[in-house]
């Protein structure tokens, strides 16, 4: 019975330890910007960990041809939430591996439906 009682103690322990750095990972996340910018530069937009567009700004001279800025605007946003995907993927690996948990089974799937909308 005291075996069951230290088991049981030892794995909250752990979900107290888990608990603390998914919420410290949720704030560098939160806190985390990504920027991009279009081949030209016209077009420049920011990304937060959280894969919520931050920023975006649009050169005067680009508002001359409409359908290239707005080419320009998906290719540049796109290029930005891939790269806060794969930092928020290092920061999952990170949180595992600190955990004594390193290549944990499932992450690139779970990290496959990592967006914007989570809490």
């Amino acid at each position: 019975m005291f075996e069951a009682l230290s088991n049981l103690a030892g794995l909250m322990k752990n979900a107290q330890q888990i608990q603390g750095r998914a919420q410290d990972m949720q704030q560098r996340l939160g806190e985390m910007r990504v920027e991009a910018a279009s081949d030209d530069g016209t077009v420049r937009v920011v990304v937060t960990g959280e894969l919520q567009l931050a920023s975006l700004n649009i050169a005067p001279e680009a508002l001359s041809n409409p359908r290239q800025l707005e080419e320009q605007i998906v290719a540049t946003v796109n290029q930005a939430m891939t790269t806060a995907k794969e930092a928020a993927a290092q920061e999952m690996a990170s949180l595992a591996d600190g955990l004594g948990m390193p290549g944990m089974p499932g992450l690139q799937q779970a990290m496959a439906k990592f967006g914007p909308g989570r809490s």
